[in-house]
């Protein structure tokens, strides 16, 4: 009497054509998910930057406890620094990378470390609301891998809302 133990390969070849439909049909809404979800990872850094960069302006034009030569002014009520001073500061959170002692703000979408950049602080005059103050954040950066002026100004207006 034979023991025929195992598959044949008929079978194996069977499972592997089931498993490469399975992979087909749902491989473009997982790469999909991925791509939304660091477009959302991306969004958020953006938002807290924005946020980031009122809290510090509030902080450094009305408490004036903060002294750095990274910050310059640009004007009335305008100031521009680099995200990492945010960072250094703690208005913005970051990832040390590589174990080095250095502040990285990294955008989540393309890997790559931003904190170079500078960002420009303006208090816009708010007469109905004075105890509020409204605030416009802008690229002070010719970098490209900074932050546009359009995908601020898109999150300062969704955070308004």
């Amino acid at each position: 009497m034979k023991n025929n133990k195992g598959f044949t390969l008929i079978e194996l070849l069977a499972v592997i054509l089931i498993l490469a439909i399975v992979l087909i049909i749902t491989a473009p809404s997982i790469l999909t998910s991925l791509k939304n979800g660091k477009k959302r990872d991306y969004d958020i850094l953006l938002n807290n930057i924005i946020i980031g960069c009122e809290t510090f302006y509030s902080e450094y034009k009305y408490a004036n406890t903060i002294s750095d030569s990274d910050i310059t002014s640009c004007g009335s009520n305008c100031i521009s620094l680099s995200l990492n001073t945010l960072v250094k500061y703690g208005f913005l959170t970051s990832n040390v990378k590589d174990g080095e002692n250095k502040y990285a703000v990294i955008n989540p979408d393309t890997k790559v470390d931003i904190g170079e950049c500078r960002i420009k602080i303006t208090e816009t005059n708010n007469l109905l609301n004075s105890t509020n103050p409204s605030y416009k954040i802008e690229n002070y950066s010719s970098n490209a891998k900074c932050p546009t002026n359009d995908e601020l100004k898109t999150i300062s207006e969704k955070k308004k809302k």
